[in-house]
């Protein structure tokens, strides 16, 4: 005996990119893995654990749509590669933060005021602030406001937000 032991090292996947038009179908892309047998996939709510939602089959195969995700909610998604030798399975490393995925809320009531138009929208669990966009015509959409509003209620007032 040499006393010398060698372990395999699994590259790690870079998360690409997070995409989706609502929170029923999130795609998830990473990069490719040389050597690879799977993919695992993990997601967690902002200050949670991650939890193994997924497996993709395939050293080649890059994609994982998540289709039980909550909507009103803020996810982060990380992924692991593996590779399986001698019957064992050896897992990558893998980016502890993650990517995040935040569902859009669509707001549920508007109102005209005196002077004032006022909206609401359901919370997004996670969410640290909101951003409120405008557009005029044919433009482009601008940031109107920017912050934390109280229960989720917004008013714009006339000539004192734009």
């Amino acid at each position: 005996k040499s006393g010398i032991t060698a372990s395999a090292v699994v590259g790690t996947p870079v998360l690409k990119e997070i995409t989706g038009s609502n929170y029923k179908k999130i795609d998830i892309r990473w990069s490719s893995v040389e050597g690879t047998s799977a993919y695992y996939i993990y997601r967690k709510i902002p200050g949670g654990e991650w939890s193994r939602i997924g497996t993709v089959k395939g050293g080649n195969k890059t994609l994982f749509t998540d289709l039980s995700a909550n909507a009103n909610q803020v996810y982060a998604y990380t992924v692991r590669a593996v590779r399986t030798e001698n019957h064992k399975n050896i897992l990558s490393k893998y980016d502890r933060t993650g990517v995040y995925w935040v569902d859009c809320p669509k707001v549920t009531d508007v109102r005209a005021a005196k002077d004032a138009v006022v909206f609401t929208w359901p919370e997004i669990h996670g969410a640290d602030e909101y951003l409120i966009y405008k557009k005029t015509g044919t433009g482009e959409w601008t940031i109107l406001l920017r912050g934390h509003f109280f229960q989720n209620i917004c008013c714009l007032y006339r000539g004192r937000n734009s």
